[in-house]
């Protein structure tokens, strides 16, 4: 029988971010580049970050302009960013978590889709924000350029928001304490964590997720363990029977 390893659609990765405030505006309009690009099928992406408070009522140090800078058009002009989705029937999913959220009691933010280009697959980098945990924005994969932000106000409450999902593929954790950093990674539910640092994986290094996000390990010496076989030889010592 010919052993095959393949990547399911199964087995996703709701990726959870956890970011101090004085490090949002820095930590957004950096990644909301790289959760732009990865609107294809990426399952380490930047879905679900939370930002620390002071309170609930602080405002979250975000704001429209963040998510306007992306140039969304044709993704054969090279200036382009941001290109349509693939089908149309994954657009009208992805609008559908967004209206979903918006329903559930989310903040929308979005810059709109540029003139010309409303009857295309096209959505524009969004932001949604207040968000709970409980949404299913914060639940679900949503394959789009759109990230559910929900706020902390203690260490304790972000490994909670972190882990109260059923998917852990990937974690990220941004913070000046590196000691917190390691402790916070490690207390997190995923299969992978970086810490003050995006997606920069080397391919050497086991790849794989925890609870619903699938099982096992790729890469590095686990792949050279997936298409070999374990052989157990026995042999008996001393003299043979008379």
């Amino acid at each position: 029988m010919m052993h095959y390893e393949c990547e399911l659609a199964v087995v996703i990765g709701r990726s959870a971010r956890r970011v101090r405030a004085e490090q949002a505006y820095d930590y957004i309009s950096g990644y909301t580049i790289a959760n732009d690009y990865a609107v294809r099928d990426y399952l380490e992406n930047y879905y679900r970050p939370n930002f620390r408070v002071k309170n609930r009522d602080q405002a979250m140090p975000l704001s429209p302009w963040i998510v306007s800078h992306d140039e969304v058009g044709d993704p054969m002009n090279p200036a382009t960013e941001l290109g349509p989705l693939i089908h149309r029937d994954h657009w009208e999913r992805v609008n559908r978590y967004i209206e979903n959220a918006k329903q559930e009691g989310a903040d929308v933010y979005a810059p709109g889709v540029p003139k010309g280009l409303e009857r295309g697959n096209f959505v524009p980098p969004t932001l949604l924000l207040n968000c709970r945990n409980d949404m299913k924005v914060a639940q679900e994969e949503i394959f789009g350029p759109v990230m559910a932000v929900m706020s902390f106000t203690s260490e304790e409450e972000a490994i909670r928001l972190a882990n109260d999902v059923k998917y852990g593929l990937a974690a990220y954790v941004w913070t000046n304490d590196m000691k917190r950093g390691h402790r916070v990674a490690q207390a997190i539910e995923s299969g992978m964590a970086w810490v003050n640092s995006p997606n920069v994986r080397n391919l050497r290094i086991p790849f794989g997720g925890t609870k619903y996000s699938g099982i096992g390990r790729e890469g590095g010496h686990y792949s050279f363990d997936f298409y070999t076989e374990v052989q157990v030889v026995h042999v008996a010592v001393g003299d043979p029977p008379a």
